[in-house]
C-alpha cells in the first residue's frame, strides 16, 4: 500500500529544520574558535520583514507581524527537512 506524503508534515519538518538550523547557527556564531564564520556564513539576513498590523477590537487589541531572518544553517536545515520528507 502506497503512503501519500502530507503537506502538513512537510510544513512541520521545514519549521523544525528552520528553527534547528537557526539555533545551531546562533550557537556556532558565539563559539570563539568559529568567529570567522559569523561574518558571512552564520549572519542572519532579512528576507521578509512586514510592519505590524494592529486590530483594535475595543475589548482587546491583536497585533499581526511576520519577520524571517534566516542564516545559512537555517537554509541547510530546510533542505534537510525536504530531503527527509521525500524519503518518508
Amino acid at each position: 500500500m502506497k503512503q501519500t506524503r502530507s503537506w502538513g508534515m512537510l510544513l512541520l519538518l521545514v519549521l523544525i529544520g528552520l528553527v534547528a538550523g537557526g539555533l545551531l547557527g546562533s550557537v556556532l556564531g558565539r563559539a570563539t574558535s568559529l568567529a570567522w564564520l559569523d561574518s558571512g556564513l552564520l549572519a542572519s539576513k532579512p528576507v521578509l520583514d512586514m510592519t505590524p498590523v494592529v486590530v483594535d477590537l475595543y475589548a482587546c487589541k491583536i497585533t499581526f507581524a511576520l519577520a524571517i531572518y534566516p542564516n545559512l544553517l537555517s537554509v541547510l536545515g530546510i533542505i534537510a527537512a525536504i530531503a527527509i520528507w521525500r524519503k518518508i
